[in-house]
């Protein structure tokens, strides 16, 4: 909606996103912490993404948890967002999706995590909305690792379903609720 893209600083550019290929339309997700910009990420109509070189690798969204007892982390911008739609602010991304299989150390992949753990030091419940292909599970098993079993709760989305804004175009706002509640 309107009001999603307006909360969270949503933008529109062109960037080259393909070396050599010229610039296209690219939509903008910010990554705040407060008022200050700590990074963008770009996403092109065909789904390639950029994010700025050197930036600070945090949340997208980090903002949405302060203060709160209970958050969610989904895979993508989008699956945030799509959370959002249906009442739940308090969804992150994690900046670069998932953990593809041959990756060996996941440790600069997680650099996200050690950016951001204070944050999570009053949250008593996390729902992890990540894929459920290979790479959504390798992060869902490494955030697990960082944030401690006792408080992770995973969401489970239908069958025919991928992610979080899948089950919203497919089923609308009510089903992707009740994959949380």
């Amino acid at each position: 909606s309107r009001e999603v893209v307006d909360r969270n600083r949503i933008t529109k550019d062109r960037r080259e996103m393909i070396k050599g290929k010229g610039e296209v339309n690219v939509i903008c997700f910010n990554y705040f912490l407060g008022d200050e910009l700590i990074n963008v990420k770009y996403r092109d109509a065909e789904k390639h993404f950029k994010q700025e070189t050197d930036a600070d690798s945090i949340f997208y969204k980090l903002d949405d948890i302060m203060n709160e007892t209970v958050c969610g982390i989904c895979e993508g911008e989008i699956d945030a967002l799509s959370f959002e739609m249906v009442g739940f602010k308090n969804f992150l991304s994690v900046p670069e999706g998932g953990i593809q299989p041959n990756t060996k150390d996941s440790t600069k992949k997680m650099k996200f995590m050690d950016n951001c753990i204070d944050y999570f030091e009053n949250i008593r419940v996390i729902y992890l909305a990540l894929d459920s292909d290979i790479p959504g599970i390798k992060i869902k098993e490494e955030l697990v690792k960082r944030l401690g079993v006792n408080r992770c709760y995973i969401v489970e989305f239908p069958e025919d379903c991928k992610d979080a804004n899948d089950v919203l175009l497919k089923y609308g706002k009510e089903r992707l609720r009740q994959c949380v509640i």
